[in-house]
């Protein structure tokens, strides 16, 4: 994609679109920074053609590549917001790409309230066109706005995204729910099910092949031994984890 762009394109939608694809790439490689400025840069291209779908559609990716690098979300929190505004309110599963991110973006902020309407907003509009890849992918974040939610509650909703997920083949959501229902077993105190779950999460994350995921998966795996008082392993898996991330 670095290539094609530098070999140069036509008109600025195609610009546009191979930046996009640029952002997805990079973000699947665990290039944060790089994924980031491929967003800004399709962002960019899509507000000066007036395309409003492409710059929801960049605004949508922008806002995973901050979440994943950690970065501060002002700025995600905007470009959701003025693609929002450009897209209007008409149903679609843009529209719900977008809720999504801004849910996410509320609820890391503190911004409880608003952020829990968003994401029912957003799962009504899922179920209401049967869009089962979009209300699979809102499921997958329940952990995130779970607000006033039992953690029993926001655990049901997860094994819901996984199944669904699981049903329509996509890797990626399946091993975001799957991270969520170990965090979630855990912050239930049950340790048993996290370790039974562990193992099917790594077969995933050897399937997806997301470095991302498969740091989470050493992640979580740590912590559940260190739980346990399993320290050396606890610092083995640290230590991988280290080395993935």
């Amino acid at each position: 994609f670095q290539a094609a762009l530098a070999l140069g394109v036509k008109t600025s939608s195609q610009q546009a679109e191979i930046q996009l694809e640029r952002g997805a790439a990079c973000h699947s490689a665990g290039s944060w920074a790089e994924s980031v400025e491929a967003f800004t840069a399709a962002a960019e291209t899509a507000r000066e053609a007036g395309d409003a779908n492409l710059l929801a559609r960049a605004a949508i990716g922008f806002e995973d590549a901050c979440w994943g690098e950690g970065r501060p979300h002002r700025a995600a929190l905007e470009l959701l917001e003025e693609a929002s505004a450009a897209l209007g309110e008409s149903e679609s599963t843009l529209r719900m790409g977008l809720l999504s991110a801004l849910a996410r973006v509320l609820a890391y902020r503190g911004e409880t309230t608003r952020a829990a309407i968003t994401y029912a907003n957003a799962l009504e509009m899922a179920r209401r066109l049967g869009d089962r890849q979009a209300l699979a992918s809102l499921l997958a974040r329940a952990y995130w706005v779970r607000g006033p939610k039992t953690l029993e509650e926001v655990l049901a909703m997860l094994t819901e995204a996984r199944v669904l997920a699981a049903e329509l083949g996509d890797g990626e959501i399946e091993s975001e729910a799957r991270a969520w229902e170990l965090i979630t077993w855990m912050a239930l105190g049950e340790l048993d099910p996290a370790r039974r779950d562990l193992a099917s999460f790594r077969e995933l994350t050897h399937r997806v092949r997301q470095p991302f995921f498969s740091f989470v998966a050493e992640h979580i795996g740590a912590a559940i031994a260190l739980c346990e008082g399993h320290l050396e392993e606890a610092e083995a898996r640290a230590e991988r984890s280290r080395e993935f991330a």
